[in-house]
């Protein structure tokens, strides 16, 4: 007997969820699925994430809510959506799309850092590589200020 996706599931978007929910996790990072925007393409994904102070080493996979130490204020959160429209859409060019928001507190001289969102790019770029189909086509980093 073999199982698939569920009914209706694009067997690519359900892959790339099986392979997010099987990454080894650093023992400080806890993340935790959240609703995902339902407008912006016909099937997505979220996680909301959160770095703590005090742990090293790897943990497996999301956490639930009952793994979360609250009484830990985190170093930084974050937001990991992904998106897929089989159909694709031109402005992704192709059928995927990850978008990230993440927030940490820096030190003064850190976030004057004209080179920060480059940085903080390449750091992406290169944690992400196993699953970017091209750094070619990815987009630029967008810094909010």
């Amino acid at each position: 007997m073999t199982s698939g996706p569920p009914t209706g599931v694009p067997v690519d978007f359900a892959a790339a969820l099986a392979d997010l929910r099987h990454q080894a996790l650093r023992a400080e990072v806890r993340l935790t699925e959240i609703p995902a925007p339902r407008r912006v393409a016909p099937f997505s994904a979220a996680l909301a994430g959160d770095v703590l102070p005090g742990a090293s080493g790897p943990s497996a996979g999301p956490a639930g809510p009952e793994d979360h130490d609250h009484a830990e204020e985190p170093l930084a959160t974050g937001r990991f959506v992904v998106l897929h429209d089989p159909a694709g859409q031109e402005a992704w060019h192709g059928t995927f799309r990850v978008v990230t928001l993440v927030r940490a507190t820096l030190e003064p001289e850190m976030a004057a850092d004209p080179m920060l969102a480059d940085v903080a790019w390449s750091w992406w770029a290169s944690a992400s590589s196993p699953w970017a189909s091209s750094p070619a086509r990815a987009p630029s980093p967008r810094a909010a200020p």
